[in-house]
């Protein structure tokens, strides 16, 4: 659902951009749905809400630790 690539490194990102350009339609639709669905799972406002309630649970639960700080 995405690529790791150089910073900087112009050729391995000309490579990786010629083989998506490379990829069929449906090959390219298929990619689009996966990264949407993983960052919409990963990155949704309710898990921010979600584990920001759980830091400010911890650090209540926990005072003085460095999860209150």
């Amino acid at each position: 659902t995405g690529f790791l690539l150089p910073a900087g490194y112009a050729p391995a990102w000309a490579e990786k951009i010629e083989q998506v350009r490379a990829w069929t339609q449906d090959r390219r639709i298929a990619f689009l749905e996966q990264s949407q669905a993983l960052a919409a799972s990963h990155f949704s406002w309710e898990r921010v809400a979600h584990e920001t309630c759980e830091v400010y649970c911890e650090a209540r639960a926990n005072p003085g630790t460095a999860a209150a700080e």
